[in-house]
């Protein structure tokens, strides 16, 4: 295998699968197709039931929504990095973010970006998770370079969704950490 100058592999729970960029497209898709179906079976047949699981779909990521607008502000995040790494050496990162709220965060991504500030190398990643009622997410990534430098690593860009995925809430985040490869 070749070596990047900075290089980031994904090691996540087994949660991770269910909140990835093919899978948020998937879900708006079946969110799309089942309004279709629900509005068609409601012009066809005429059906309160059809009527009322349309009227659910369209109004469940609208109070989604509100909730999540008002959750984004109390979250918390946090980066931790070890102090020195060799090069060459993976090293694990972890990106704690803390949800103190009664309300679960369906789906969150950021944007973790790796720069090296002596040769202004840069490498960006989309992580995407989840937070539950007054808990923890903790994403831990391997972290390796085989440049010498200070690495400086941010995570911003935060986005809180709605439970299909459909409408991004920024969310005024950020993290950052620095480290040293020898």
């Amino acid at each position: 295998r070749k070596a990047r100058p900075l290089s980031l592999l994904l090691c996540l729970s087994r949660w991770k699968c269910l909140y990835s960029k093919s899978n948020m497209k998937a879900r708006k898709l079946c969110w799309l197709l089942l309004v279709l179906g629900l509005a068609l079976a409601c012009m066809l047949a005429g059906s309160k039931a059809s009527l009322a699981l349309l009227i659910c779909l369209v109004v469940l990521p609208l109070v989604c929504v509100l909730c999540v607008v008002g959750v984004r502000d109390k979250l918390r995040a946090g980066l931790s990095l070890p102090v020195n790494l060799n090069k060459g050496e993976e090293g694990t990162v972890s990106l704690t973010v803390t949800n103190p709220t009664w309300l679960p965060i369906f789906c969150l991504t950021c944007c973790l970006t790796v720069e090296n500030c002596l040769s202004d190398s840069q490498e960006s990643l989309q992580v995407q998770t989840f937070l539950l009622p007054k808990q923890t997410q903790k994403v831990t990534l391997q972290l390796d370079s085989r440049w010498c430098g200070r690495l400086r690593m941010t995570a911003d860009r935060f986005r809180l969704y709605d439970c299909f995925g459909l409408i991004p809430i920024p969310a005024a985040m950020t993290a950052a950490g620095a480290l040293t490869v020898q």
